[in-house]
């Protein structure tokens, strides 16, 4: 693949989430401003709006993330891997999660069990979600960094942005949150600035892994034996 694949492909993606979580903001001022003379405000504000589910932004996400489940099955295919078997099953269900929302189903018993009632926390998926974050690293460390140099720091720096976003950004909201009252907040632009930012990063991480499997489908990556500089010139 030439120096026009991958890399304007990243770069249309990075442009095309920073994009939708610009609009998403601008939908929600429109809605605010004008949303009780116009419908079509209204609707529009619920197709971009980032925090709800089956609106643009998240099924963007989920297809940048499940796209990338079937680009790393197919390297797991011709590679015989289960290293690429395992991150291939582990993008899909991170796709379906993000279209249907299962870990927020948490929030509530965690919760409760914890007795967790304001703080960086309160959000409680984040409690199951932090220790399988760091076993999965631990797990993903062999297999990563068997990885060529560029496809290994597309994928980290995916999984960083993603992780700094759903997790990361769930708890300063979560803070902010329980500070001022959940209510009030919701309504907050602080609120939304910290949703915002939270569910950008996350396609923007998932843009770059989606990077980081392509590049690491091109023949080029795939052959171990080739200098690393003739790898780089794949991704410029």
């Amino acid at each position: 693949m030439r120096s026009s694949g991958p890399r304007k492909r990243w770069l249309f993606d990075l442009a095309f989430a920073v994009g939708l979580g610009v609009l998403s903001v601008l939908g929600r001022f429109a809605n605010r401003r004008w949303g009780d003379y116009s419908v079509a405000i209204d609707v529009l504000t619920a197709v971009l709006n980032v925090d709800r589910e089956f609106s643009l932004p998240t099924l963007f996400t989920t297809w940048l993330l499940l796209f990338a489940g079937v680009v790393a099955a197919t390297c797991a295919a011709s590679q015989r891997s289960i290293g690429w078997a395992s991150l291939a099953l582990l993008l899909c269900a991170s796709a379906f999660d993000e279209l249907l929302s299962f870990h927020e189903q948490t929030m509530g018993p965690v919760r409760d069990a914890l007795e967790i009632e304001s703080g960086p926390l309160y959000f409680a998926w984040v409690v199951i979600a932090i220790p399988l974050i760091i076993a999965g690293a631990l797990v993903f460390r062999p297999f990563v960094r068997s990885l060529p140099g560029p496809v290994r720091t597309l994928l980290i720096l995916g999984f960083f942005l993603a992780a700094l976003g759903a997790v990361g950004f769930e708890m300063i909201g979560a803070t902010y949150a329980t500070s001022v009252g959940v209510e009030q907040a919701s309504q907050d632009g602080v609120m939304w600035a910290i949703v915002t930012l939270e569910e950008t990063l996350e396609m923007v991480g998932a843009a770059t892994i989606l990077s980081g499997v392509t590049l690491a489908r091109n023949p080029v990556a795939e052959r171990g034996g080739l200098e690393k500089i003739e790898i780089i010139e794949q991704f410029q």
